[in-house]
């Protein structure tokens, strides 16, 4: 019984997957799905198959980040509190954050979270836990989605943590003892899966990789095993508690690799794919990705634009109003507050029109249809975190490291020099990259709801008038932003 449960379960599955709406109330309008344009498996090649299944991958890196993790701790604690002498600053904020884990991110997907050192200390003590079941009301992401926004981007930013060692390493003490906790309460990776907030940001990321983990459904059908998902007794089954033979997003898998190394029908492939594909084909939307997906453009576009170059007056005299009001001279943090919640208030707002307007138009559940055209900001947000390390990427970053690493322990070693030079990270960083990556981000979101709509509605007609509207949502923005960039100094452009 035990033997054919995984092939009902499978069938079970995919005849689930074929009779569910993929989204439009109307059906009949509803597009197949396309093949793959690229279907090249990266494991035909001996030494990326050799890598996949060798036993000690990923726990090898994920020991080695375990202890890059806590030096870089002890060195927020014991090295100059100032970021460019001190190695956890640099690690944490520039080197871990967004460097590394956008890479790791854009290109293959979640392999950031297979070696992640909080994910490994959270398995770790799972181990020896009590492995209940996580409480069902917290698995919708909401809890990871307040602890971006409270603690990731707003105590961050109100209490200038990225700035002080102490700070910073109390700050990632204080995730390295949820991390314990959880997985000491709680079984399948839960820290990872429903309370990391990086979690989130790295799940919607990874649906523009141009890699992706997936099933050949036809022989998972087939099997009578479960030895992907339990395990053969050498190799532990999927610590995520996913059946990979029902795998259709880059957003589950963390490239722990336990099934390529378990599965004895090799159906299992790492395969290659269009960017993007998943931001339009994806079968699912959900309605908290789209929370975090208006939260961050707001963040990185117009927080930033007003705060180093306009400000409207009415948002200067509210923060002067209720820094009078609380009586607090931290009017930065303020500040803060008050452009995020105005801003985020008028996007939300405009976002919720336009998203009645298409549900009507293409004849669409309202929540459905505010989930999916939500994902045409997730160029934008990773373009716009990618554009903002450049600079310290190639100037400043990699130059500090060499004196910076031995800091800690009374070893000072001369600095090397930048990766480029100061007129070529100007060139690089303000000149070039800035404007070309902002250029990609605002005209990937000006055209992808025209695409998501045209994925699942066949009328042009209707293409047109559900998607103009988030269209000019996204006008808006990239004219605000070119605007301020333009007219005001410090911007990537200028006359």
């Amino acid at each position: 019984a035990h033997r054919s449960s995984w092939a009902e379960l499978a069938g079970h599955g995919m005849e689930q997957k074929k009779t569910r709406p993929a989204g439009p109330t109307r059906t009949a309008n509803v597009r197949p799905r396309m093949p793959h344009l690229y279907s090249f498996d990266l494991l035909r090649l001996r030494p990326v198959r050799a890598f996949a299944r060798n036993r000690y991958v990923p726990l090898v890196f994920q020991m080695l980040m375990v202890i890059v993790l806590f030096y870089s701790i002890y060195a927020c604690f014991f090295a100059d509190d100032e970021r460019s002498n001190n190695f956890g600053l640099l690690m944490f904020w520039r080197v871990f954050w967004p460097s590394v884990i956008l890479v790791s991110v854009v290109t293959v997907g979640m392999l950031w979270c297979s070696i992640c050192p909080l994910g490994a200390i959270s398995a770790a003590t799972q181990r020896f836990g009590l492995n209940r079941p996580f409480p069902t009301w917290l698995r919708n992401g909401v809890l990871a989605l307040a602890l971006w926004i409270i603690v990731v981007w707003m105590v961050r930013e109100i209490f200038h943590i990225s700035d002080h060692g102490h700070r910073t390493a109390w700050f990632f003490l204080l995730f390295v003892a949820a991390a314990v906790l959880v997985g000491w309460l709680y079984q399948n990776r839960a820290f990872c899966q429903y309370v990391c907030p990086i979690r989130i940001i790295a799940g919607l990321l990874s649906m523009i990789s141009f890699v992706e983990l997936r099933p050949r459904r036809e022989r998972c059908v087939e099997c009578l095993t479960t030895e992907c998902v339990t395990g053969n007794g050498e190799v532990r089954g999927c610590p995520m508690g996913l059946h990979p033979g029902r795998l259709d997003s880059n957003r589950d898998c963390t490239y722990c690799l336990n099934c390529v190394k378990t599965c004895p029908h090799e159906a299992i492939q790492i395969r290659l794919r269009w960017p993007g594909t998943e931001l339009v084909r994806g079968a699912r939307r959900l309605v908290i990705d789209a929370g975090f997906l208006l939260w961050v453009p707001v963040v990185l576009i117009i927080e930033k634009s007003m705060a180093h170059r306009y400000t409207p007056n009415f948002l200067v005299s509210t923060t002067d109003w209720l820094q009078g009001l609380l009586g607090t001279d931290n009017r930065q943090g303020i500040w803060f507050v008050v452009v995020v919640v105005f801003s985020g208030a008028l996007l939300l707002g405009a976002y919720l029109g336009a998203s009645r307007i298409a549900s009507r138009i293409l004849a669409w559940e309202f929540k459905r249809t505010f989930a999916t055209f939500s994902y045409m900001f997730a160029p934008l947000v990773l373009i716009n975190i990618g554009s903002m390390s450049i600079p310290h990427f190639v100037g400043v970053t990699w130059g500090q490291m060499a004196t910076v690493s031995l800091a800690p322990l009374g070893v000072y070693a001369y600095r090397e020099p930048s990766l480029l030079s100061p007129a070529g990270v100007e060139l690089v960083g303000q000149g070039f990259g800035k404007p070309l990556l902002h250029a990609i981000g605002f005209f990937s979101m000006i055209a992808l709801p025209f695409l998501i709509a045209s994925y699942r509605e066949r009328d042009h007609r209707k293409i047109l008038r559900a998607a103009t509207p988030f269209a000019i949502i996204a006008l808006l923005i990239a004219g605000y932003f070119l605007w301020t960039s333009m007219r005001f100094p410090g911007g990537p452009w200028r006359w």
